[in-house]
């Protein structure tokens, strides 16, 4: 007689497509909420070349890339949820941050 292992069951469809959506908006939240502060943010940095203002969004893509760097291996050692809830603590913890400097 063989015994079946129970397998964890995956989440549902429309939990991965809100999960994968409120990912993918808040790249587009944290573009989009930084915009009109730019001229701001360059004359604060005393960066009066309005090309070298738009190197911050720059960095925000590189943050991105650079992130999956470490986000990669930390998923497939410990799964995609609790690398995902990570980065979400990371990303609050950032804006929390960012809202008192």
């Amino acid at each position: 007689m063989t015994v079946l292992a129970k397998q964890k069951a995956g989440p549902s469809y429309v939990e991965f497509v809100v999960l994968m959506s409120m990912m993918m908006s808040l790249t587009a939240l944290s573009i989009d909420a930084m915009l009109p502060a730019l001229p701001q943010i360059g004359s604060d940095l005393n960066v009066q070349n309005g090309n070298t203002r738009q190197l911050v969004i720059s960095i925000i893509f590189l943050g991105l890339a650079l992130g999956q760097l470490f986000f990669g291996p930390l998923s497939d050692k410990t799964g995609r949820k609790p690398a995902i809830y990570a980065g979400y603590a990371l990303y609050i913890a950032g804006a929390l941050i960012s809202l008192l400097a």
